[in-house]
């Protein structure tokens, strides 16, 4: 009876003590994201690589970085530029199954015109997002409306 004792003991520290070496109490890891920009000349896009904070949820994190714009050494390095105008905000954004909603500010209506502006959207938007949510489909709203972004 007495041998029992100490087997017990044992095994109660031996609980926590795997739990703990299961990784229950990690840190998050920061996520490394592409934000997917068109080039300068927009003939094409080209990914960027960026770190988020620990504990970020991706694809919102990922839109906002990518609304805000390229870095001065990312539009040197790399050729990119935005194509959201200044003010542009992103207001929402869900995913149920394949499907990504990403809801923009009124400001986005402000890129001037023409169909290469609404493509360069699209297409950084979309991209970025299939980064993240391979093969999603993207679909974006203006406050909440779809269909606004037309030239």
């Amino acid at each position: 009876m007495r041998a029992a004792l100490p087997v017990a003991a044992v095994l109660l520290l031996a609980v926590p003590l795997a739990a703990a070496a299961c990784g229950g109490d990690e840190e998050p890891a920061p996520v490394e994201v592409s934000l997917v920009y068109p080039v300068a000349e927009m003939t094409g896009f080209r990914p960027v690589r960026r770190t988020l904070p620990a504990g970020a949820d991706p694809l919102p994190a990922a839109l906002e970085l990518l609304i805000a714009g390229p870095t001065a050494e990312e539009r040197a390095a790399a050729g990119v530029v935005s194509p959201f105008p200044p003010g542009t905000r992103l207001l929402g954004v869900s995913r149920e199954g394949a499907a990504v909603t990403v809801d923009l500010s009124a400001e986005v209506l402000g890129y001037g015109g023409g169909s290469a502006a609404v493509l360069a959207i699209e297409g950084a938007i979309g991209r970025t997002v299939s980064a993240i949510v391979p093969g999603a489909e993207t679909v974006i709203l203006v406050e909440g409306q779809p269909g606004r972004l037309q030239p």
